[in-house]
């Protein structure tokens, strides 16, 4: 299949924040430890509050802003590469008015699991309902229905609305990725 460039449309602003230091607390866990995915980069304030956590922990992170919409392509690409690199422990996406993009994320991991079977790891996936820029408690109730309804499945779990559940999920991501340093030094000890 090949993708036709339609004018329009804008071509995604792929990297727009990262952080990594190879010799902090989490630097063997890799550049990408936690990858935050918004389907604009509109939505850079709601995300900055939880990069500003991982960057004061030195937490390995990268910022894009890929819509689910617009660019599924290039959406779909991102992910089968960081799936297939096996280094990301927790994708966040961020659902704006569209809703799409956390239930989009949680489908492809679990389709990528189902592909190559359980020996694989695959990443935990959190959803935060951005805040809608008008205000419109339609819109933002479209953001929590559509991670919150999800069907069995993907595993995508739902924080806190906009900034607050941006903290809160990178906050999670810290906890798991301490319990995932835990046990790769208590394997190292063996």
């Amino acid at each position: 299949m090949t993708h036709k460039f339609t004018p329009w449309l804008k071509q995604p602003k792929m990297n727009i924040d990262s952080h990594y230091s190879e010799n902090g607390n989490y630097g063997i866990l890799g550049p990408r430890a936690v990858v935050i995915l918004s389907g604009s980069s509109s939505d850079q304030d709601i995300v900055g509050a939880g990069t500003d956590i991982l960057r004061a922990l030195d937490v390995g992170f990268q910022y894009h802003a890929l819509s689910a919409h617009r660019h599924q392509l290039e959406l779909g690409n991102f992910v089968d590469g960081i799936l297939q690199e096996q280094q990301t422990y927790v994708l966040i996406g961020v659902a704006g008015m569209a809703a799409a993009l956390p239930g989009d994320l949680g489908g492809k991991v679990i389709k990528f699991q189902q592909t190559h079977g359980d020996n694989i790891m695959v990443p935990q996936v959190y959803g935060i309902p951005g805040n809608s820029k008008d205000s419109s408690a339609f819109n933002d109730n479209a953001a929590i229905g559509s991670i919150a309804a999800l069907p069995p499945g993907p595993a995508v779990s739902m924080f806190g609305l906009g900034k607050p559940g941006m903290v809160n999920a990178s906050m999670a991501a810290v906890n798991l990725l301490d319990m995932i340093l835990y046990v790769k030094r208590q394997n190292a000890k063996q």
